[in-house]
């Protein structure tokens, strides 16, 4: 059984009160009869198997074929227009995409002659910017195979972006294109906007499509384009002349992605030109514009044996889209299953770290309180009312000091009595400690050129200098109280350096899990869920703050209907930022919360820490999945499980009666949560009356 830890209240805070008091004897209680035995990794309580492999055992149970496509996958092929860096974009967010859900997919590339945009010479045909990015340049390369093949790609976005952006489209005089075998697909997935060019084409590929073709117009729809031409396969009405409007808003009018219950989105999402359509009757309007007279943005159509989805708007080009090109892919089949991580995590950075002293003119015109004794009697009670009235757990990441020594000594231990106090209340509330660095000085080296945001901080001399801080927080942290053992990173402000990364992976057995973001900036740690060849495992946070912006329900939504999964970071000092706090008042800031972990818990997630987390991640990575469909019968094989698994199972016009070998609960209206328990598992389905 693990010991509570003790917990001494600092000698510079002031008296919790009655109420705090309480708070911590009853944690600590709670903690007696919840809290496990601790072997290095923790484990997730309610999976008593699902403890986080360590690296031995990794190499004993990983699978070599982990990701291969199932020989019986279907077969996707990819138009893109190779002169268009926004069709590329695109038509690679589609293949990652389609490739994690077994697909099989290829590419064929369009030369599409014509003027390039003067005003966008870089991204000809761009409409929107990246929801939830500030730079629409960011990307991640996949393809890392060892720990130092993974530090190549921490900044990797910036580096191959940057040259990316350098080199101009190349605009061929003459458009070129490719011969296609029509029948040789199940599903094609066009990814540039002027159709035009393939005019020559609609014939066979209208017959393609009414013999049971699964066909995506992925790009938008431009103006060029003559839609009376196209009307039988788009589904828009042939006598009109749509023009360009302004689409500043979108509304869900279906439950294509579990979760949206007709939920709208500002143009914080979405904002540019679309075109004014009018679509037939028998078209179902996925996503619309949120207007009095809405815009159709996504819309689906049957076409005898076949089922097109036309995409009116950029919708799928960004990581935090691909719920709804899983989604869409899923439409094509009356029942279709793929892997997902199925956890909740609640990450709390700079905690614990040293209090700002004095007042803050917030903290005072609502409180009174030093920010200190806001720490304790506030900000602290409050975070465990939410934790006992949800069953959620938070992991959190240290800092040893905020001085910006970047050589020398590493020894402040200033905070020490301070940092025991917080770090015993967050494990007792079966909770983790990470660390978030010695300092808040990201780890890179002098002559690093910060962007705008991360301006001001100190670049380190050397590498050796930054794995000395890396180890004395680690001890520093580990000391605070008994049974604290530290496996998680998270680098301050998410700015990490290759170098840093590959020594840290190379030279401190303790970090297994590193987590940046999963969309960001040129300058920050972004990251694909994945496991590297040493079972160091990357699991990206995707939204911040207590009160999230709709770019980031948007992020939260799609990646709940990809991976199955939430990982939220905020501040204990959220309420002195100005843009953290959203005007500061921490009444409204903990509703934005509680609204989250709600939506969270509604939707079925598991509460994990990031190490648990981490064990989701080896388990969905690990695994490799053949589905086979007779009738009312899926059957699953599954290679590669560990003990358990999860998986997302999408059906349309079908419920889920019966399964054998796994349990299922419903996240929503046709999707469901499979929990593999078995390497052989039967779903029986009947249809929907």
């Amino acid at each position: 059984m693990k010991m509570i830890h003790k917990i001494k209240k600092p000698n510079n805070l002031k008296a919790l009160g009655v109420e705090t008091v309480v708070f911590v004897l009853l944690f600590g209680l709670l903690g007696t009869l919840l809290l496990f035995e601790q072997k290095g990794y923790r484990a997730v309580t309610n999976t008593s198997e699902s403890t986080l492999i360590d690296e031995d055992r990794w190499y004993e149970v990983k699978n070599e074929n982990a990701g291969a496509v199932a020989a019986n996958a279907p077969e996707c092929l990819v138009l893109r227009s190779a002169g268009e860096r926004y069709s590329r974009r695109l038509s690679e967010n589609i293949v990652n995409t389609l490739n994690s859900l077994n697909v099989n997919v290829s590419v064929k590339d369009f030369y599409i002659a014509a003027e390039p945009d003067p005003d966008d010479p870089v991204q000809k045909n761009r409409q929107f910017s990246i929801r939830g990015t500030d730079d629409p340049t960011v990307e991640n390369t996949e393809a890392e195979k060892t720990a130092d093949e993974s530090a190549a790609d921490v900044n990797d976005a910036a580096t191959k972006d940057s040259a990316d952006a350098a080199e101009q489209p190349t605009v061929p005089e003459k458009t070129v294109i490719p011969e296609i075998d029509y029948q040789s697909y199940d599903e094609i997935a066009v990814c540039f906007s002027d159709i035009s060019v393939m005019e020559q084409d609609i014939e066979k590929l209208g017959a393609w499509l009414n013999g049971g073709g699964h066909l995506i117009f992925a790009g938008g729809l431009d103006e060029k384009t003559d839609l009376a031409k196209w009307s039988d396969i788009l589904g828009t009405e042939p006598e009109q002349e749509a023009a360009p409007v302004l689409a500043d808003s979108l509304r869900f009018n279906t439950d294509l992605l579990a979760g949206t219950n007709d939920r709208e989105f500002s143009d914080d999402v979405i904002s540019g030109e679309v075109l004014e359509v009018a679509v037939r009757k028998d078209c179902t309007v996925h996503i619309s514009t949120a207007e009095e007279t809405p815009v159709p943005l996504l819309w689906e159509r049957k076409s005898e044996k076949g089922q097109v989805f036309v995409c009116n708007a950029d919708l799928m080009e960004a990581k935090n889209d691909r719920g709804i090109i899983a989604a869409v892919h899923c439409r094509f089949y009356p029942v279709y299953a793929y892997p997902v991580i199925n956890a909740s995590v609640y990450c709390i950075d700079d905690c614990p770290s040293p209090i700002p002293a004095g007042y803050e003119k917030n903290v005072v015109a609502q409180y009174g309180y030093t920010v200190g004794d806001f720490y304790a009697n506030v900000w602290m009670p409050s975070m465990q009312r939410i934790a006992d009235e949800y069953g959620i757990k938070y992991s959190t990441f240290a800092v040893q000091t905020y001085d910006n020594n970047t050589s020398g000594e590493f020894g402040n231990t200033d905070n020490r009595e301070s940092a025991a106090y917080y770090a015993s209340l967050i494990l007792n509330m079966g909770g983790e400690v990470g660390i978030h660095g010695y300092n808040h000085q990201p780890l890179v080296l002098e002559g690093y050129k910060f962007d705008k945001e991360n301006e001001g901080y100190t670049a380190w001399p050397n590498v050796m200098s930054m794995l000395e801080s890396v180890k004395s927080v680690i001890k520093y942290t580990e000391g605070l109280t008994d049974d604290l053992y530290v496996e998680a990173y998270v680098a301050p402000s998410n700015v990490l350096s290759n170098e840093a990364l590959t020594e840290m992976i190379s030279q401190i057995e303790n970090l297994r899990i590193y987590a940046g973001v999963y969309t960001g900036t040129a300058d920050q740690l972004v990251q694909e869920y994945k496991v590297l060849s040493n079972g160091v495992v990357y699991c990206p946070r995707l939204t911040a703050d207590m009160q999230m912006e709709d770019s980031e329900w948007w992020t939260q939504l799609n990646e709940l209907n990809y991976h199955y999964i939430e990982s939220n970071f905020i501040h204990p000092d959220d309420i002195l930022d100005e843009q953290r706090s959203d005007g500061g008042d921490f009444d409204q800031m903990l509703s934005g919360y509680r609204q989250m972990i709600e939506w969270n818990r509604s939707m079925g997630l598991r509460d994990t820490t990031i190490s648990e987390c981490g064990a989701a991640v080896q388990r969905y990575c690990n695994l490799n999945y053949t589905q086979n469909i007779d009738g009312d019968t899926m059957t699953l094989k599954l290679d590669g499980l560990i003990d358990t698994a999860y998986m997302m199972v999408r059906t349309n016009g079908k419920k889920i009666v019966s399964v054998d070998g796994g349990e299922v609960s419903e996240c929503s209206d046709n999707v469901y949560i499979l929990e593999a328990k078995s390497p052989e598992i039967t779903i029986k389905t009947v249809d929907k009356k």
